[in-house]
């Protein structure tokens, strides 16, 4: 009952959401030997974004160096232990693809989920998996992180050109793969690539791309349908920590795109009701990546066409339409919302 209470108060408005979010990501890692002035600094952090202050009022935005970020490649020769990667002398096979994931606010590159995904496209394909390790940035506060993503997104533009011009790789071929705030990334650096190298990202796909202070936010500092030649976006937590509304040319909406079932606990069980609200409120955000890693696998999931999504959800007079694939195998023609239903547990997809 207190789940669906807060459930409530979040579709009230973005504001409250973020508020909320706040307070569950404060209090719910506070322990017994936690800092309380940090936590009141986090508050008093979030306090003066929600009251009206922009990112960069905010905050004094430092600079951003090659050393506050690692590219990790792996290979299906490496497929465990990840080669970093020199930034000016990248030593890769410019024969394959190459597949860029980027990690989101307060995530590390190591983590399962991460692991997971990277495993899906080596299952996949014999290719070049990058996961770009920002961890230094990305544990940082909110405001701050959000000043920084452009400066980072330059770096890995940067990154791109030098693999295009040096060593041949047509950036046609690259994908990005971003969650979180590193979706926003993802389409920052597909726009930075244009205008630095005249030459077009692929494909990038937006793992439930962050919403607060993105949802209202001009397209060059967030992702958008022009960054890229293909642009999908997979909704699991729009309107709380996801953006609400269409930002790619295809927008998936995974039952509904809110709300994701199985989330009334953690995926990995109860293993500390300390960490409890923290878990169920992510839960949501994070199955993002695990649906798309088990998209990457297999071409299980069926889309059918949600013309009013993420509002006018479930479609229910579109039921008897053409579906379309959600995964690596989705028509780039493909335009527009659609919705996908899912299971509670994996496999996620459903065959009916």
């Amino acid at each position: 009952l207190i789940y669906n209470a807060i459930i409530t108060l979040l579709f009230v408005s973005e504001m409250k959401t973020f508020l909320i979010t706040v307070f569950i990501f404060v209090f719910a890692t506070q322990d017994a030997n936690a800092d309380v002035r940090r936590n009141a600094s986090i508050l008093s952090n979030f306090e003066n974004i929600i009251k009206g202050q922009t990112v960069a009022d905010a905050v004094t935005c430092e600079n951003v160096s090659n050393e506050d970020f690692e590219l990790l490649l792996y290979t299906r020769k490496n497929p465990m232990y990840a080669i970093s990667i020199d930034k000016q002398s990248p030593d890769l096979d410019s024969n394959k693809k190459l597949v860029i994931i980027i990690h989101g606010w307060g995530q590390l590159p190591y983590d399962n989920k991460m692991q997971n995904l990277k495993n899906a496209y080596l299952n996949r394909y014999d290719t070049n998996v990058i996961i770009v390790n920002w961890e230094k940035l990305a544990l940082d506060y909110y405001r701050s992180i959000m000043c920084k993503v452009p400066k980072l997104g330059q770096k890995i533009a940067e990154f791109l050109c030098t693999l295009n011009k040096n060593y041949g790789i047509d950036l046609d071929d690259v994908h990005l793969v971003g969650h979180c705030v590193g979706a926003h990334m993802a389409g920052i650096i597909g726009q930075t690539t244009n205008s630095m190298c005249q030459e077009q990202i692929g494909r990038i796909t937006g793992l439930d791309p962050m919403g607060p202070l993105y949802n209202n936010a001009p397209k060059p500092q967030r992702l958008d349908a022009s960054d890229a030649n293909f642009v999908d976006i997979i909704h699991t937590n729009a309107g709380f920590l996801g953006y609400h509304g269409n930002c790619g040319h295809v927008d998936f909406y995974v039952n509904c795109g809110a709300i994701q079932v199985g989330c009334a606990l953690p995926d990995d069980g109860l293993k500390s009701t300390t960490h409890l609200p923290l878990s169920i409120g992510t839960c949501h955000h994070m199955r993002s990546i695990d649906i798309w890693a088990e998209a990457v696998e297999t071409d299980n999931f069926k889309a059918t066409p949600c013309y009013y999504c993420p509002m006018g959800c479930p479609p229910v007079l579109s039921m008897n339409k053409e579906k379309i694939i959600m995964g690596e195998k989705c028509p780039k023609n493909a335009k527009g919302g659609y919705y996908v239903k899912t299971d509670d547990k994996r496999p996620y997809a459903l065959f009916s």
